[in-house]
């Protein structure tokens, strides 16, 4: 069933976000839930926190993996931010790979059951500091050389392993193997799990789909704060739309923000 509830629309300058997730028809199929989950966390005028995740199918905890990943993810960029510290790679996964163990440790499970991926990013007034593990793909829209924006595209590509729906998982990696980049004057942000990656990313090109995106960059940039909760209700319907399960029966989950065209030229 489609999962989109309301979010607060205040934060960072005039940064606009919907987000939504859809259970998959194989997980319904089977009786199960999604394994996905996101969050969008604001930090009031400090910044903004996003985060997507996608849990392990052959892990017996992906669900709750998947849930704690993001909001442990979003406390800590938050504290982070707060306190004015630096937000660093090794800490993070250092923070999460333990906070995964006592988990792990309170449920009786190994480690692995509480396999998933994440995408981060953390919006603040310098830039964004972007994060991913596994195949959650981060996109963004920053300046180029040339001072235009790049239109949305990888910030990394989603890591893939060397068979099919093989990838990394966030107890299982070195801090070698995280992805992590800062960009500077950052104009949209999408974060989504694999299930969407058929319909909005050009796998051979490894780059954005122009056209999944536009329609839905279009729709945020113009609507009004008041629209929001209607916004995000149609993006649900998408995600679950009959077109988008024909080209993927995996939960489909994306968090999409934008600073208004009429705040950067400000």
């Amino acid at each position: 069933m489609p999962h989109a509830a309301p979010l607060p629309q205040s934060g960072l300058s005039s940064w606009r976000w919907v987000a939504a997730s859809v259970n998959g028809q194989a997980h319904l199929a089977r009786g199960e839930g999604g394994q996905d989950a996101y969050r969008v966390q604001s930090l009031g005028g400090a910044g903004l926190v996003l985060a997507v995740s996608d849990g392990a199918g052959s892990a017996s905890q992906a669900a709750h993996a998947s849930a704690w990943l993001c909001d442990e993810a979003c406390r800590w960029c938050a504290a982070q931010v707060r306190a004015g510290e630096k937000l660093d790679a090794q800490a993070l996964l250092t923070f999460l790979q333990g906070g995964l163990q006592t988990e792990a440790d309170a449920l009786g499970v190994p480690r692995r059951e509480l396999a998933a991926t994440l995408g981060l990013a953390v919006v603040r007034s310098e830039g964004a500091w972007c994060f991913g593990v596994g195949d959650s793909a981060v996109l963004a829209d920053w300046d180029a050389e040339d001072g235009k924006g790049t239109g949305l595209r990888p910030v990394f590509w989603p890591q893939q392993g060397e068979y099919a729906n093989q990838t990394l998982f966030v107890g299982e990696i070195t801090s070698e193997q995280a992805q992590t980049r800062t960009l500077s004057g950052v104009r949209a942000l999408a974060l989504l799990t694999d299930g969407l990656h058929p319909a909005a990313l050009q796998l051979a090109e490894r780059q954005a789909h122009a056209g999944f995106f536009a329609p839905l960059l279009s729709a945020l940039q113009g609507a009004a704060p008041g629209d929001l909760p209607a916004l995000q209700r149609s993006l649900a319907a998408l995600l679950d739309s009959g077109r988008m399960r024909e080209r993927s029966d995996d939960d489909k989950t994306l968090v999409l923000a934008l600073r208004p065209a009429e705040d950067r030229d400000g």
